[in-house]
């Protein structure tokens, strides 16, 4: 299955407890200290939104897609406490 927004939808449900798995094996991972900002930087320079930002794990917020090239991107960042 190539990754799309229903193969998103598959595996990054709202009580996700992982990152997300990319069939094609690995995506680019950005740590920021903002992950709503970076998101909207990539819905602003046209990247396919697979996933909001959302929280994850304990401590963490994440949110993905892919550039206008087809490669996957994750942003993570720290929940403030």
């Amino acid at each position: 299955m190539k990754p799309s927004i229903e193969y998103g939808k598959i595996i990054h449900n709202h009580e996700q407890k992982l990152a997300v798995q990319w069939i094609m094996g690995c995506a680019i991972v950005v740590w920021t200290v903002n992950t709503d900002s970076a998101i909207q930087y990539l819905i602003d320079n046209s990247a396919n939104i697979l996933s909001h930002p959302h929280n994850f794990l304990n401590d963490l917020e994440g949110g993905g897609g892919q550039d206008p090239d087809g490669t996957p991107i994750q942003i993570v960042s720290k929940r403030k406490k």
